[in-house]
Protein backbone atom coordinates (compact mmCIF):
# COMPACT_ATOMS: atom_id res chain seq x y z
CA UNK A 1 0.00 0.00 0.00
CA UNK A 2 2.47 2.55 0.64
CA UNK A 3 4.73 1.49 -2.69
CA UNK A 4 1.34 2.47 -3.99
CA UNK A 5 0.86 5.87 -2.35
CA UNK A 6 4.52 6.80 -3.14
CA UNK A 7 3.98 6.25 -6.63
CA UNK A 8 1.01 8.05 -6.70
CA UNK A 9 2.78 11.37 -5.05
CA UNK A 10 5.65 10.98 -7.45
CA UNK A 11 3.40 10.94 -10.35
CA UNK A 12 1.21 14.09 -8.64
CA UNK A 13 4.71 15.80 -8.43
CA UNK A 14 5.70 15.53 -11.83
CA UNK A 15 2.72 16.68 -13.44
CA UNK A 16 2.72 19.82 -10.83
CA UNK A 17 6.21 20.61 -12.26
CA UNK A 18 5.61 20.22 -15.90
CA UNK A 19 2.23 21.78 -16.33
CA UNK A 20 3.28 25.34 -16.79
CA UNK A 21 7.05 26.38 -17.11
CA UNK A 22 6.30 28.85 -14.58
CA UNK A 23 6.49 26.38 -12.09
CA UNK A 24 5.04 23.89 -9.96
CA UNK A 25 2.22 24.12 -7.89
CA UNK A 26 3.99 25.08 -4.87
CA UNK A 27 1.94 27.67 -4.55
CA UNK A 28 -1.23 28.74 -2.51
CA UNK A 29 -4.01 27.28 -4.88
CA UNK A 30 -6.24 30.05 -7.02
CA UNK A 31 -8.75 28.38 -8.78
CA UNK A 32 -9.42 25.87 -12.06
CA UNK A 33 -11.94 28.44 -13.89
CA UNK A 34 -11.14 31.70 -13.79
CA UNK A 35 -12.17 35.42 -15.60
CA UNK A 36 -9.81 36.96 -18.07
CA UNK A 37 -10.88 40.28 -18.65
CA UNK A 38 -9.31 43.30 -21.16
CA UNK A 39 -9.64 46.68 -21.90
CA UNK A 40 -9.11 46.93 -25.60
CA UNK A 41 -8.88 49.95 -28.30
CA UNK A 42 -10.05 47.77 -30.94
CA UNK A 43 -9.05 47.89 -34.40
CA UNK A 44 -11.74 47.19 -37.39
CA UNK A 45 -11.17 42.77 -36.59
CA UNK A 46 -12.53 43.28 -33.04
CA UNK A 47 -15.79 45.15 -34.52
CA UNK A 48 -18.63 43.75 -36.86
CA UNK A 49 -20.61 45.90 -39.59
CA UNK A 50 -23.96 44.48 -41.54
CA UNK A 51 -23.49 46.88 -44.18
CA UNK A 52 -21.51 46.60 -47.58
CA UNK A 53 -18.70 49.39 -46.66
CA UNK A 54 -17.34 47.56 -43.58
CA UNK A 55 -14.30 48.06 -43.11
CA UNK A 56 -11.32 45.62 -44.44
CA UNK A 57 -11.15 43.02 -41.68
CA UNK A 58 -13.85 43.70 -39.96
CA UNK A 59 -15.98 40.66 -39.35
CA UNK A 60 -19.96 40.88 -41.13
CA UNK A 61 -22.10 39.40 -37.90
CA UNK A 62 -21.75 39.69 -33.74
CA UNK A 63 -21.67 35.76 -34.39
CA UNK A 64 -19.14 35.85 -36.62
CA UNK A 65 -17.53 38.01 -34.28
CA UNK A 66 -18.27 35.82 -31.45
CA UNK A 67 -16.58 32.96 -33.53
CA UNK A 68 -13.36 34.90 -34.21
CA UNK A 69 -13.22 35.75 -30.84
CA UNK A 70 -13.38 32.44 -29.46
CA UNK A 71 -10.42 30.71 -31.84
CA UNK A 72 -8.60 34.15 -30.24
CA UNK A 73 -9.12 31.75 -26.95
CA UNK A 74 -8.07 28.73 -28.21
CA UNK A 75 -4.84 29.90 -29.46
CA UNK A 76 -4.24 31.54 -26.38
CA UNK A 77 -4.92 27.93 -24.63
CA UNK A 78 -2.74 26.05 -27.54
CA UNK A 79 0.23 28.54 -26.29
CA UNK A 80 -0.20 27.24 -22.81
CA UNK A 81 -0.40 23.42 -23.94
CA UNK A 82 3.02 23.76 -25.88
CA UNK A 83 5.04 24.57 -22.67
CA UNK A 84 4.06 20.92 -21.42
CA UNK A 85 5.45 17.76 -22.50
CA UNK A 86 3.07 16.14 -25.39
CA UNK A 87 3.17 12.75 -23.59
CA UNK A 88 1.38 14.34 -20.28
CA UNK A 89 -0.98 16.51 -21.80
CA UNK A 90 -3.83 14.31 -21.80
CA UNK A 91 -3.36 14.35 -18.39
CA UNK A 92 -5.86 18.01 -18.23
CA UNK A 93 -7.47 20.43 -20.51
CA UNK A 94 -7.30 23.76 -20.74
CA UNK A 95 -10.36 25.76 -22.06
CA UNK A 96 -10.75 29.87 -23.04
CA UNK A 97 -13.87 30.74 -23.84
CA UNK A 98 -15.62 34.27 -24.94
CA UNK A 99 -18.58 35.51 -22.16
CA UNK A 100 -20.61 37.11 -24.95
CA UNK A 101 -22.77 38.25 -22.62
CA UNK A 102 -19.88 40.27 -20.30
CA UNK A 103 -18.50 41.52 -23.64
CA UNK A 104 -18.94 44.53 -25.76
CA UNK A 105 -19.85 42.91 -29.29
CA UNK A 106 -20.19 46.71 -30.99
CA UNK A 107 -21.20 47.28 -34.75
CA UNK A 108 -18.86 50.25 -35.75
CA UNK A 109 -19.19 51.80 -38.91
CA UNK A 110 -16.80 54.99 -39.98
CA UNK A 111 -18.21 57.68 -40.80
CA UNK A 112 -16.62 59.56 -43.64
CA UNK A 113 -16.46 63.54 -42.84
CA UNK A 114 -17.76 65.17 -46.08
CA UNK A 115 -18.57 68.71 -47.07
CA UNK A 116 -20.73 68.53 -50.38
CA UNK A 117 -21.69 72.31 -51.00
CA UNK A 118 -21.40 75.23 -49.34
CA UNK A 119 -24.74 75.11 -47.68
CA UNK A 120 -23.82 72.23 -45.31
CA UNK A 121 -22.04 73.27 -42.05
CA UNK A 122 -21.61 69.64 -40.50
CA UNK A 123 -19.50 67.41 -42.13
CA UNK A 124 -20.05 64.46 -39.42
CA UNK A 125 -21.71 64.27 -36.55
CA UNK A 126 -20.47 63.89 -33.06
CA UNK A 127 -21.05 60.47 -31.88
CA UNK A 128 -19.97 59.15 -35.14
CA UNK A 129 -16.67 57.30 -35.23
CA UNK A 130 -13.19 57.86 -37.84
CA UNK A 131 -10.52 55.61 -38.45
CA UNK A 132 -7.02 56.54 -38.01
CA UNK A 133 -3.91 54.33 -37.85
CA UNK A 134 -5.83 51.35 -37.94
CA UNK A 135 -7.82 52.87 -34.38
CA UNK A 136 -11.20 53.37 -34.21
CA UNK A 137 -12.04 56.95 -32.52
CA UNK A 138 -15.39 58.37 -32.11
CA UNK A 139 -16.10 61.92 -32.10
CA UNK A 140 -16.39 64.69 -29.13
CA UNK A 141 -17.54 67.11 -31.34
CA UNK A 142 -19.30 67.57 -34.77
CA UNK A 143 -16.66 67.77 -37.75
CA UNK A 144 -17.12 71.37 -39.39
CA UNK A 145 -17.27 72.22 -43.03
CA UNK A 146 -15.04 75.18 -43.41
CA UNK A 147 -15.87 77.82 -45.84
CA UNK A 148 -12.71 78.97 -48.25
CA UNK A 149 -11.71 81.03 -50.91
CA UNK A 150 -9.43 79.58 -53.92
CA UNK A 151 -6.95 82.11 -55.52
CA UNK A 152 -8.23 80.93 -58.74
CA UNK A 153 -8.99 83.78 -61.36
CA UNK A 154 -11.68 84.30 -60.80
CA UNK A 155 -11.89 83.09 -57.18
CA UNK A 156 -14.39 80.02 -56.04
CA UNK A 157 -16.29 79.27 -52.55
CA UNK A 158 -15.74 76.17 -51.66
CA UNK A 159 -16.33 73.89 -48.86
CA UNK A 160 -13.81 71.94 -46.99
CA UNK A 161 -13.51 69.01 -44.33
CA UNK A 162 -12.30 70.22 -40.72
CA UNK A 163 -10.17 68.75 -38.16
CA UNK A 164 -11.54 65.12 -36.85
CA UNK A 165 -12.04 65.55 -32.79
CA UNK A 166 -12.68 62.30 -31.08
CA UNK A 167 -11.25 60.18 -28.30
CA UNK A 168 -10.07 56.57 -28.81
CA UNK A 169 -12.60 54.00 -28.22
CA UNK A 170 -12.44 51.06 -25.68
CA UNK A 171 -14.27 48.12 -25.22
CA UNK A 172 -14.24 45.09 -22.96
CA UNK A 173 -13.76 41.70 -23.70
CA UNK A 174 -14.45 38.69 -21.05
CA UNK A 175 -13.06 35.08 -21.71
CA UNK A 176 -13.42 32.41 -18.81
CA UNK A 177 -11.11 29.96 -18.39
CA UNK A 178 -11.39 26.22 -17.01
CA UNK A 179 -8.37 23.88 -16.25
CA UNK A 180 -9.72 20.06 -15.92
CA UNK A 181 -7.08 18.29 -13.75
CA UNK A 182 -8.64 14.65 -13.05
CA UNK A 183 -5.59 14.16 -10.55
CA UNK A 184 -7.24 17.53 -8.46
CA UNK A 185 -4.91 20.34 -8.26
CA UNK A 186 -5.65 23.75 -8.12
CA UNK A 187 -4.50 26.24 -10.60
CA UNK A 188 -2.22 28.52 -8.96
CA UNK A 189 -2.76 32.41 -9.36
CA UNK A 190 0.85 32.70 -11.12
CA UNK A 191 -0.07 30.30 -13.64
CA UNK A 192 -3.23 31.94 -14.42
CA UNK A 193 -1.22 35.34 -15.08
CA UNK A 194 0.78 33.62 -17.53
CA UNK A 195 -2.72 32.36 -19.90
CA UNK A 196 -3.56 36.25 -19.51
CA UNK A 197 -0.71 37.52 -20.98
CA UNK A 198 -0.82 35.20 -23.59
CA UNK A 199 -4.28 35.99 -24.59
CA UNK A 200 -3.21 39.67 -24.18
CA UNK A 201 -0.71 38.89 -26.69
CA UNK A 202 -2.97 37.27 -29.19
CA UNK A 203 -5.30 39.77 -28.90
CA UNK A 204 -2.60 42.26 -30.15
CA UNK A 205 -0.82 40.56 -32.67
CA UNK A 206 -3.45 38.21 -34.10
CA UNK A 207 -6.28 40.98 -33.79
CA UNK A 208 -4.53 44.09 -34.31
CA UNK A 209 -5.09 45.95 -31.21
CA UNK A 210 -4.20 47.58 -28.70
CA UNK A 211 -4.74 46.02 -24.78
CA UNK A 212 -4.97 49.49 -22.23
CA UNK A 213 -5.79 46.92 -19.26
CA UNK A 214 -6.17 43.35 -18.42
CA UNK A 215 -7.13 41.59 -15.18
CA UNK A 216 -7.89 38.11 -13.26
CA UNK A 217 -10.60 36.95 -11.22
CA UNK A 218 -12.37 33.85 -9.90
CA UNK A 219 -15.28 32.95 -12.56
Amino acid sequence: MSALLLALYINLAYLSTILFSCGSFDCRPYSNSVTLSYVVEPGPKLTYNRSDNRATDQKKTAAELETYLNSLGRKAARKALDRVPYSVRDRFTLLVELDSSASDLKQVGETIAVCPNTSVTVAAEKGTFFIKDDQYYKRTVDTPCIINRTNTNPPRTISVVGKDTGEIYTINLVFTATATIPTGQIVCRRHWNVILRDLKNVITTDAKSTVDNSELGRA
